[in-house]
């Protein structure tokens, strides 16, 4: 048996089918193209290709205006009452319909391999927030269990440990060279293993200015670290092959299963990281530039039903959380956009999921014509997802659904067809999932569970179907882009989220259900759930502990660095990708971060029995 692992960066959000709140949903849905059937507002039945919360509320929630700092917020709505009625009514409840905006037609699977692209969501899973359902008549329906709800991290899922555990702090800190994947352990039993694309797990990964970045998130000043989201469009019907690098590690991945794995009587293993759907680098912004470039061709553009798409709702910059507003600034979001510049960065990201679709497509096709497909399981899943312009940002580095909810998808021999499993899972989950394919024991140490127990007909291992799941997601986040360690707590209905120690920064908690955009904050309105929350999320790690660490770790880092640059320093750290805003007032910049230095060397209050409760 052959085990294929797809992974591609921001993927998560394609949404469908209306679906409880605490399961995994698969983020399904192509993005048009031969096959794909353009469907009504609110047909729930379908497959969805909207970013990550395309739904069914009628007209479109933006206005014609230009949207700035000034404008107003969305209305908030009495949170509580709506809360208290809920609480009395003793049915079943059941989450919104989604908007759709794509139907895959089962004739359209035997069109390979061009349509095959639009299997990918179906292969997806949701690995850190909840992921739509994926309904439709075609192969996918047919074949692979929905996840609704995973949550992700690129190190968790080499790992299956929590960030915490690994100390994974950023994305320099990862694990280490010699780490033992779950990928070394099954070649160790048996199995033919390669990699292609982007491995970028392990630690030594990632630009001088982005590790400073997130080694200077605690010093006091304000400094853009990215080019403003732009798109770029290549006037060509014909170009299909957009992203050349993602292009040539699927064409290495091809000429391995052809050569290799179709010639060894060994089992093998195949792992894929694609850099796409990630933005592309922006030159334009500067020397040591960023990457906030959507980018495709009119091929891919011409795919996306760009009057289906909607503008998200912005708080307005007044009303943001103090994490979030650090985040849309330094990701150079906070100024003026139109709704076109937003509805375009929205289509070109869409567009940009097609070309990604089309490479899986290229690996089925491949498995098929190998006949390879009937006796290999495939599993779809990203590391992060896309904000696309939701709550004022693009990028990553938030625990807003947007950036934390992943596809995860599975098909393969023994996998359960047309379910959809309603459980919360993690990237963590990979690992034990990996060896209950294989038929090794899965150790007890590992943070994350096989998902063979819930996507097959029955797990490899006795042990690991005796093992009960736990009601919980956790999810983490310490790199740069966030001025504050962020914890998540992800239930069936709510998601708590906190930062630092718990006490200088408000936490915020979420109601899914009726709020599924995350744009009320009831924390202060709900202190009793927001407490039982916490203890919860601190029975699960010791946050404040975890968040002095990082933030010890990232100050002798930084000294670490400065020493290294000696007389070049003060240049170095100013031209870094904060170089415009940096050149404004240099000394002023340079002595915010000596205050940093000399201060007390960990956030934490020195009043560690402050209790959560007290600061509600």
């Amino acid at each position: 048996m052959g085990v294929v692992v797809w992974r591609c960066h921001p993927h998560w959000q394609f949404r469908v089918a209306s679906v409880p709140v605490a399961g995994l949903q698969s983020g399904g849905g192509g993005l048009g193209g031969p096959g794909w059937t353009p469907l009504p507002a609110g047909d729930a039945a379908a497959v969805g290709v909207s970013g990550r919360s395309v739904r069914a509320r009628g007209a479109d929630p933006g206005n014609s205006r230009a949207r700035d700092a000034s404008g107003p917020g969305p209305q908030r709505s009495d949170h509580r009452q709506r809360l208290l009625r809920r609480k009395t009514n003793t049915s079943t409840r059941k989450s919104g319909s989604k908007t759709s905006f794509y139907q895959l037609h089962e004739s359209t699977w035997h069109h390979l391999p061009e349509r095959l692209h639009k299997l990918s969501h179906l292969l997806s899973i949701p690995c850190r927030y909840e992921c739509a359902d994926v309904d439709g008549n075609g192969l996918s329906h047919r074949r692979t269990p929905r996840f609704k709800t995973p949550y992700a991290k690129g190190s968790a899922m080499w790992s299956g440990l929590f960030t915490h555990l690994t100390e994974s702090w950023n994305n320099f800190k990862g694990l280490a060279p010699n780490y033992t994947t779950w990928m070394d352990v099954m070649e160790k039993h048996g199995y033919q293993t390669q990699k292609f694309g982007k491995l970028d797990y392990t630690s030594g990964h990632h630009s001088i200015s982005n590790r400073v970045e997130a080694w200077t998130r605690d010093v006091a000043f304000l400094l853009r670290q990215e080019g403003r989201p732009v798109v770029n469009l290549i006037p060509d019907k014909d170009r299909r092959r957009v992203m050349e690098k993602d292009w040539q590690n699927t064409d290495r991945a091809i000429g391995w299963l052809r050569q290799e794995a179709a010639n060894d009587t060994k089992p093998f293993v195949l792992y894929l990281g694609l850099n796409l759907p990630h933005p592309y680098p922006s030159p334009s912004s500067g020397e040591n530039f960023g990457a906030s470039t959507f980018r495709t061709s009119l091929y891919w553009l011409e795919k996306v039903a760009y009057d289906a798409i909607k503008i998200p709702k912005w708080l307005a910059l007044s009303e943001m959380h103090p994490v979030d507003y650090y985040s849309s600034y330094t990701k150079n979001c906070t100024g003026k956009f139109t709704e076109e510049e937003i509805k375009n960065i929205r289509a070109f990201y869409y567009a940009m999921c097609a070309e990604t679709d089309a490479m899986l497509g290229e690996i089925i096709l491949t498995l098929r014509e190998l006949d390879l497909l009937q006796k290999t399981i495939v599993i779809y899943t990203a590391d992060h997802g896309e904000m696309a312009m939701e709550h004022r940002q693009f990028y990553k580095m938030s625990m807003y659904e947007a950036s934390a909810h992943v596809p995860l998808l599975m098909m393969g021999p023994g996998i359960k067809v047309n379910v959809q499993v309603p459980n919360l899972v993690s990237l963590v989950d990979i690992y034990p999932t990996m060896l209950d394919i294989a038929g090794i024991a899965v150790p007890q140490t590992l943070s994350g569970y096989s998902l063979l127990t819930l996507s097959s007909e029955a797990s490899a291992n006795e042990q690991t179907r005796k093992i009960p799941r736990l009601p919980w997601v956790l999810s983490e986040f310490h790199g740069c882009n966030a001025n504050a360690s962020t914890y998540m707590l992800r239930t069936d209905q709510w998601k708590y989220i906190a930062y630092a120690d718990g006490a200088s920064v408000q936490p915020q908690l979420f109601d899914l259900s009726s709020d599924p955009d995350e744009l009320t904050n009831i924390a202060t309105e709900f202190p009793e759930i927001t407490y039982s929350l916490d203890q919860k999320l601190r029975s699960i790690i010791n946050y404040p502990k975890v968040s002095a660490s990082v933030h010890q770790y990232n100050r002798k880092q930084f000294i670490t660095w400065k020493q290294s640059m000696g007389q070049n320093y003060s240049t170095a750290i100013a031209h870094l990708r904060w170089h415009q805003d940096w050149q404004k007032e240099p000394w002023k910049n340079e002595n915010a971060i000596q205050q940093w230095l000399a201060a007390h060397p960990s956030p934490v209050a020195k009043d560690n029995k402050r209790t959560f409760l007290s600061y509600v």
